[in-house]
C-alpha cells in the first residue's frame, strides 16, 4: 500500500485548521501519513486583519509535534503567496508543485474541512484501485446532501460535478484543461451534443470559461466540472460523506461566502463514523440517475442560493 501525503495551505483560520488536523489525526492510517502544511505570510496591506490568526497558527503548528502522523511538516512562507487570483504566486499552487516533485500522488484539502475516521483509508485504497483507470480524474471525499440512489455499493462514479473538499490526485494524470482546450470544444457538433445531454448551462459555461481562462489563466473547480461533462471522465465519490465543510462562514479567501442555510444543510448531512472503508460495487450502480440528480440539484439549487443572497442584499439596502 502506498500512503499518499496530505497537503494543506493555510493562513489565519486557526480554529478551522485545528479542527481539520485533529480530525485527520484520528483517521485510520494517520500514523502512516505525511502531512504538509504551508503557512502563508500575511499581506502587508491587510496585516491587522490576518496577523492575529496567522500568529496563532504559527505558534500552534510549531508546538504540536507530529500529532500522531508519520510526520507533520510545516512550510513557513516568508512572503505572501496569496490564493489563485491573478498576480498571486499561489500558496496552494506552489505546495502542489513542491509535492509533485517528491510523490506520485497526494491528497489535497483546504483548512476548513473535517474528516471521518475512514477518510485516509478511502483515499489510499482508491488511489491504488483507480491508478491505471484513465477514465477516473480524481477521488472526492465529500458527498452532497442530495437523495442519491444506491444498490449496496459504497462508492459511485460522477461526471456532472466536481467538489474538491478533500480530494485525491495522481501526479501522472495531467489533463489539458486550459484556454486552448475550452476553445477547441466550441464546435457546432460538440455544442449540440452537450446541449442535448446537459442543457444550456454547459454550453454557456464553455464560452465563458474559454474567455476567462484566456484572460486570467486560472482553472478552478467549475472548469474541471465542465471538463468532466465534455469528456465523460469520472470522479469517485463515497455514498456516505467522509468530509464536512465548516468554512461557509465568510472566513475564506477564495470563497468568502457566509451562507448559513447552505452550512446548515452541509452540517445536517451525517458524516460517516466508520473506522474502515471497503470499495463495494462497480460505482456504476444507479449511474444515470445519480449523475442527472447531481446536475439538476447543483445547477438549480446553486442558482437559488445566489438569488436569495442577492435579494437579501437588496432588502437590506432598501431598509
Amino acid at each position: 500500500m502506498v500512503y499518499a501525503p496530505v497537503i494543506i495551505p493555510t493562513l489565519n483560520r486557526y480554529e478551522h485548521l485545528k479542527q481539520c488536523l485533529e480530525s485527520l489525526s484520528r483517521c485510520t492510517w494517520a500514523d502512516k501519513t505525511e502531512v504538509y502544511v504551508a503557512l502563508d505570510y500575511p499581506p502587508q496591506d491587510k496585516w491587522d486583519k490576518y496577523a492575529p490568526g496567522w500568529e496563532k497558527n504559527r505558534d500552534w503548528l510549531r508546538s504540536v509535534g507530529n500529532m500522531g502522523f508519520k510526520n507533520l511538516h510545516l512550510i513557513e512562507r516568508t512572503e505572501n503567496y496569496g490564493t489563485w487570483m491573478p498576480g498571486d504566486k499561489g500558496n496552494a499552487k506552489c505546495l502542489r508543485e513542491y509535492i509533485s516533485e517528491r510523490y506520485d500522488r497526494y491528497i489535497f484539502t483546504e483548512d476548513d474541512n473535517v474528516f471521518s475516521p475512514n477518510f485516509l483509508e478511502y483515499m489510499d485504497k482508491g488511489l491504488e484501485k483507480f491508478e491505471d483507470d484513465e477514465n477516473v480524474y480524481s477521488l472526492i471525499g465529500f458527498l452532497w446532501y442530495f437523495p442519491i440512489r444506491t444498490d449496496g455499493n459504497t462508492y459511485m462514479r460522477i461526471s456532472t460535478d466536481f467538489t474538491p473538499w478533500g480530494a485525491g490526485y495522481w501526479v501522472k494524470k495531467k489533463y489539458p484543461i486550459d484556454y486552448l482546450w475550452f476553445k477547441k470544444q466550441l464546435t457546432v457538433t460538440n455544442l449540440c451534443r452537450l446541449y442535448s445531454q446537459y442543457g444550456p448551462g454547459i454550453v454557456g459555461s464553455l464560452f465563458e470559461f474559454a474567455r476567462k481562462a484566456h484572460k486570467d489563466d486560472i482553472i478552478i473547480d467549475m472548469h474541471i466540472k465542465a471538463y468532466l461533462m465534455v469528456t465523460g471522465k469520472h470522479v469517485i465519490v463515497p455514498t456516505k460523506t467522509l468530509v464536512e465543510n465548516i468554512g461557509l462562514d465568510g472566513t475564506g479567501c477564495t470563497m468568502p461566502i457566509n451562507d448559513e442555510e447552505m452550512q446548515d444543510l452541509c452540517d445536517a448531512n451525517p458524516m460517516s463514523t466508520d473506522i474502515h472503508f471497503e470499495y463495494i460495487g462497480t460505482g456504476y450502480e444507479e449511474y444515470e440517475f445519480n449523475n442527472d440528480l447531481y446536475l439538476r440539484e447543483r445547477e438549480w439549487r446553486g442558482k437559488w442560493f445566489y438569488q436569495k443572497r442577492m435579494l437579501r442584499k437588496i432588502i437590506k439596502y432598501l431598509l
